[in-house]
C-alpha cells in the first residue's frame, strides 16, 4: 500500500513538473518576443531582425513580429523599397488560403487588418472598402472562445480598432461601439504585458490625433510612448507637434 502511494505521489510530482517546465518556457518565450518588439518600436531594427532569426518564437509571434518589424520600417524609413518590401509581406501573407486552426485564422485577420492600413495610407479607397468587407467577414469566422489567452488580446484590440476606423470611412458606424472600442483599448493600455499595453497607447494616439481630433488626450498617449521608447523618432515629432498646437490654441 506505502509503495502505491509512493508511484501515484511521483506521478503527481512528475505532472506537475512537466506544467511548471511548459509555463517557464512560454514565459520566457513571451519575454523574447517583448524584447523585439522593444527593438522595433525603439526604431533599432538590425537589431529585431538578428533576434527575430536567432530565437525560438511560436508561429503567431513570429509572423506578427516580422509583420510589424517591416510596417515600422515603411513608416521610419518611409522609401519605395520599404514599402515594396512590406506590400509583398501582405499580399503572400493575405491570399486565399485554408485557414483550418483559430491561429491560422487570427494571423490571417491581423495580416488583413495592415494590408488595410497600408491601403489607406495610400489613400487607395476602392481598396479600402473592399478590406473592410472582408475584415468584417473574417471577424464573424473566428471563435475568441477559442484562442490563447495572447491571441485573444490581439483579437479584441484589433477588432476595436476595426470598429473605430469604420467611423473614419462612414462604414458601419455607431457611437455606441466608439466608445466601448475606446473603452477595449484603455483596459490593454495599462495592461502588464508590454506588446498589448504599447500597441493600444499607439492606436489611442492614432485615434485622438487623426478622427477625434482631441489634442489633450493624444498627448496623454504621446508621452507614455516617448517615455518607454525614447529613441523612436515618430514619436518625438508628433509630441512636438502635439505641444506646439497645443501652445499655439492657449495663446490665440
Amino acid at each position: 500500500m506505502l509503495g502505491n502511494r509512493k508511484y501515484y505521489f511521483l506521478i503527481i510530482l512528475a505532472f506537475f513538473c512537466f506544467k511548471f517546465k511548459a509555463k517557464a518556457q512560454t514565459y520566457a518565450k513571451e519575454q523574447i518576443a517583448e524584447q523585439i518588439f522593444h527593438h522595433i518600436y525603439n526604431q533599432e531594427f538590425e537589431l529585431a531582425k538578428q533576434e527575430l532569426n536567432r530565437q525560438d518564437l511560436n508561429i503567431f509571434s513570429r509572423e506578427w513580429l516580422r509583420c510589424e518589424l517591416l510596417w515600422w520600417e515603411n513608416v521610419s524609413i518611409n522609401d519605395k523599397n520599404t514599402h515594396v518590401q512590406l506590400e509583398k509581406f501582405l499580399v503572400k501573407k493575405t491570399k486565399i488560403s485554408d485557414n483550418s486552426t483559430e491561429e491560422e485564422k487570427i494571423l490571417f485577420l491581423l495580416h488583413k487588418n495592415y494590408s488595410l492600413r497600408l491601403k489607406a495610407m495610400d489613400n487607395k479607397k476602392l481598396s479600402v472598402i473592399n478590406l473592410f468587407l472582408q475584415i468584417n467577414g473574417l471577424i464573424k469566422e473566428i471563435d475568441n472562445k477559442s484562442l490563447s489567452p495572447l491571441e485573444k488580446n490581439f483579437y479584441e484590440i484589433y477588432t476595436a480598432v476595426f470598429a473605430i476606423s469604420k467611423n473614419k470611412y462612414k462604414l458601419f458606424s455607431s457611437d455606441d461601439i466608439d466608445k466601448i472600442s475606446i473603452e477595449v483599448l484603455k483596459k490593454h493600455a495599462v495592461s502588464f504585458n508590454r506588446i498589448l499595453r504599447t500597441l493600444s497607447q499607439y492606436f489611442l494616439l492614432k485615434i485622438y490625433l487623426d478622427i477625434k481630433d482631441d489634442y489633450q488626450k493624444a498627448k496623454v498617449y504621446a508621452v507614455q510612448l516617448h517615455e518607454e521608447y525614447p529613441d523612436n523618432q515618430i514619436f518625438i515629432r508628433i509630441l512636438t507637434m502635439i505641444n506646439n498646437t497645443l501652445s499655439l490654441g492657449e495663446s490665440e
